[in-house]
């Protein structure tokens, strides 16, 4: 561990009523006195954990970098990764990683989801002493990749992406073809996880979760439109993660959200997106 960055979020509380901009654009929202305090109180549990992270690295003698998640960082510099916060920032970190391990720290585990956290506050320095030591193995999570006609590079999908309309109340509408297999389907949009993400919102909507060391790849279309006599055949399952997913977007305002709600990309009439396992697995301390 010769050069560490610690990745961590800007807190709501932050954001709303410190942050010169942010309490612009918070200005019109209606707050009461309890809203406040529990925003107060989340933020001030996260600040506190990562105050333990930094007093926890000094203590050690470890070099880092603390940045907010979205500053523009060149994570090629870094050969360790830890964030604090919860899973958005986990995940956003993630993306940019090749082959730098990752360990999450859930920085307010009572009100924080934190799947890819393994650590927190009360366990951090006896957890990160043990992956100091190499008394703990990262686990390597299969990811999937993501490429597009509009993207100059295939983006890595760690948990799960959503192919929809921009408008969350339009019907969604694209031709899925997975091996010979291919139709035009409608729906509320069409989710595609990996062994990680499918314990989240593609389960929510019906699909079997699959082992955490699985390599195939869960798809699934949520609230297929089933009205003038349509049938359809690709309704969702684990498929061979060598069997790449193809799907061409039927709407004139598309969108693909990757690994939650923070980053998307476009995805108009006649766009193709090519889904398939990556090479690049993601070393996280689980």
């Amino acid at each position: 561990m010769r050069k560490i960055i610690v990745i961590n979020k800007k807190t709501f509380y932050e954001f709303c009523f410190v942050d010169k901009v942010g309490r612009q654009r918070c200005a019109a929202m209606k707050f009461s006195s309890s809203d406040v305090l529990r925003f107060k109180k989340m933020h001030e549990a996260h600040q506190s954990t990562l105050g333990e992270v930094k007093r926890v690295l000094a203590k050690y003698r470890v070099p880092c970098r603390v940045s907010h998640r979205k500053a523009h960082i060149d994570y090629t510099q870094y050969d360790f990764v830890i964030t604090v916060g919860g899973d958005g920032t986990f995940l956003q970190a993630a993306r940019h990683l090749t082959t730098q391990p990752i360990l999450g720290v859930n920085s307010d585990p009572e009100r924080s989801v934190g799947k890819f956290c393994a650590a927190h506050k009360e366990n951090f320095e006896e957890f990160f002493l043990g992956v100091l030591h190499q008394k703990r193995k990262a686990v390597e999570l299969s990811r999937i990749s993501l490429d597009t006609d509009r993207m100059k590079r295939a983006w890595l999908v760690l948990n799960d992406m959503l192919i929809c309309d921009v408008n969350p109340a339009a019907m969604s509408r694209y031709l899925l073809t997975i091996g010979s297999v291919s139709e035009e389907q409608r729906s509320s949009g069409l989710w595609v996880a990996t062994a990680s993400g499918s314990t989240g919102a593609i389960h929510s909507c019906g699909a079997i979760p699959l082992k955490k060391t699985s390599q195939k790849i869960l798809y699934r279309p949520r609230e297929l439109y089933y009205k003038l006599r349509r049938q359809y055949r690709l309704t969702g399952k684990a498929i061979d993660a060598r069997k790449p997913i193809q799907v061409r977007s039927l709407m004139r305002k598309g969108v693909i959200y990757i690994d939650g709600a923070h980053f998307k990309v476009p995805f108009a009439y006649g766009d193709v997106a090519i889904i398939r396992r990556s090479p690049f697995s993601i070393k996280s301390f689980m």
